[in-house]
C-alpha cells in the first residue's frame, strides 16, 4: 500500500473517523488562528491591534482546514478502486 493510501485510510477508512476528523480540523483551525493573532500582536501597529485580527484569524484557520481537506481527499483518489482490486 502506498503512503498516500495509508494516510487516507487512517483518516477516512478506520473506526473513529468522525472524532479524528473533527479533532484534526479543530487543531488546524486553532493553530492557524492563534498564529495569525500572534503575528498581529508581535508586529502589528499598536493603534491598529485587534481591529480585523479576529476576522483574519478565522479566515486563515478556515482556509487552512479547507486546503488540508482538499489535499487529503486528493491523496485518496483511486483508493476505492485499489481497495476493490486488493480483495
Amino acid at each position: 500500500m502506498s503512503l498516500r493510501f495509508k494516510l487516507y485510510r487512517w483518516m477516512f477508512d478506520r473506526p473513529g473517523t468522525v472524532p479524528r476528523w473533527i479533532l484534526i480540523n479543530f487543531l488546524i483551525m486553532a493553530t492557524f488562528s492563534l498564529l495569525t493573532a500572534y503575528v498581529d500582536y508581535t508586529v502589528g501597529a499598536l493603534e491598529l491591534r485587534w481591529g480585523l485580527t479576529v476576522w483574519m484569524s478565522f479566515t486563515m484557520g478556515f482556509s487552512a482546514v479547507v486546503i488540508f481537506n482538499v489535499a487529503i481527499n486528493l491523496l485518496g483518489l483511486g483508493y476505492q478502486e485499489w481497495k476493490e482490486q486488493s480483495k
